[in-house]
């Protein structure tokens, strides 16, 4: 039968491998998550938006203009994949870190080789 690994063994394995490569990983996940912000915001705009009015208040009390809805659900779409193929790149590095193999910052980009 598989003996699984005890959670403070897990804890105490992940710590091992992290020490001296924190500031790395903490980049990673800052660029990832400045990003999914950046993204979301955009989204947000779009679907407030309307041309010749004051987008910040149409953002503040989410008056939805139709067709920027559309654009906003497309464009939504189009990040979730991209956040996707991102986090597969986060998945990967945090891999290579777990297995002792060479990793850097690149490797959050690593869908787009």
């Amino acid at each position: 039968m598989n003996e699984y690994k005890k959670r403070w063994q897990l804890k105490n394995l992940a710590k091992d491998r992290l020490a001296g490569n924190y500031s790395e990983a903490v980049l990673l996940t800052l660029i990832y998550g400045v990003f999914a912000i950046v993204t979301s915001v955009l989204s947000t705009v779009l679907m407030c938006s309307a041309e010749g009015e004051n987008t910040l208040m149409r953002v503040l009390f989410m008056e939805i203009n139709p067709s920027g809805y559309l654009v906003s659900l497309c464009v939504s779409f189009l990040i979730n994949i991209l956040m996707g193929l991102l986090q597969a790149g986060m998945a990967f590095f945090y891999l290579n870190v777990a297995c002792k193999q060479p990793y850097s910052l690149k490797d959050l980009f690593i869908a787009f080789r």
